[in-house]
């Protein structure tokens, strides 16, 4: 379809929530929707955990400003260096998510609005009407493609190309936060036992906190790893999908994919109608 899915006003609806209207945009907008749902949901949630974890922070303070004994105010001391720790990770997935939701919120508005490109009537030089989309641009496909994956692809008519782009930076993405949230557990687990292990008195103790010491860094080294390589991959995809939508142009630009004209008559008018499927 060729008419804008909507005005302006679809900035204000969910992800995905303009093209589930249209026929041929449905996949995608179900896409959206999807990944719409699940960072405003990673948000919402980690919203939760940012209030939970300052009601920990505040306790913890109290516990260590009332501690009188040194084994109480070590413990306490710690428990406020740990909670503060918490706290710092859940408004870092906060942000984060929060972030990733604004970009499809606003790529997905922005693509339903102002980027689905619209059919011109314009007089031609012989007296005749035309109505035909805009020849498709490699500018024009590119600038799509770096404002929601896919993009591109989607202005040039390849929908279902235009999708797997779509579904593969996205969940990439999602894959990288949710391993990212792993990583910040782990790493708390293993500064906790760093403070232990420097705590350590007995011989025993010192030898049961190395122990845990160096298990901690190796799980949370693991999951590092797990973490860069969904990041890598969510960015490897999205630099693809820029990079195919430029080539998916040739170098005169793509055709109409419609054109009526309409030529006046003494009896009145004839139409033409022309169309090219790639």
């Amino acid at each position: 379809e060729t008419d804008k899915l909507n005005g302006p006003g679809v900035m204000l609806l969910p992800p995905g929530a303009a093209h589930l209207r249209q026929k041929g945009e449905r996949w995608r907008g179900g896409w959206l929707l999807l990944g719409g749902g699940a960072t405003i949901t990673g948000t919402i949630v980690n919203f939760g955990r940012v209030s939970q974890a300052e009601d920990d922070l505040a306790l913890a303070q109290t516990l260590y400003d009332r501690a009188v004994s040194e084994d109480d105010i070590t413990s306490a001391r710690n428990a406020v260096t740990l909670s503060q720790q918490k706290l710092d990770d859940a408004r870092e997935m906060r942000n984060l998510w929060g972030a990733a939701a604004i970009y499809l919120w606003v790529g997905a508005g922005l693509e339903a609005w102002a980027l689905t490109p619209t059919p011109e009537l314009a007089r031609t030089q012989d007296g005749h009407y035309r109505l035909a989309n805009p020849p498709a641009t490699r500018g024009g496909a590119v600038v799509r493609s770096l404002l929601l994956p896919g993009g591109g692809q989607r202005y040039l008519g390849q929908g279902t190309r235009a999708n797997w782009f779509l579904v593969g930076v996205t969940g990439f993405t999602v894959g990288a936060l949710v391993a990212h949230d792993e990583f910040l557990d782990r790493r708390r687990e293993q500064d906790e036992a760093q403070l232990r292990f420097q705590q350590a008195t007995g011989t025993d103790e010192v030898a049961f906190w190395r122990s845990e010491l160096e298990s901690r860094h190796g799980a949370t080294q693991d999951m590092q790893i797990v973490q860069w390589t969904l990041a890598g991959l969510a960015a490897g995809v999205y630099v693809w999908n820029v990079l195919d939508a430029a080539t998916l142009v040739r170098s005169s630009g793509a055709p109409n994919t419609f054109s009526l004209s309409v030529a006046p008559t003494p009896s009145g008018a004839t139409a033409a109608f022309h169309w090219r499927l790639d």
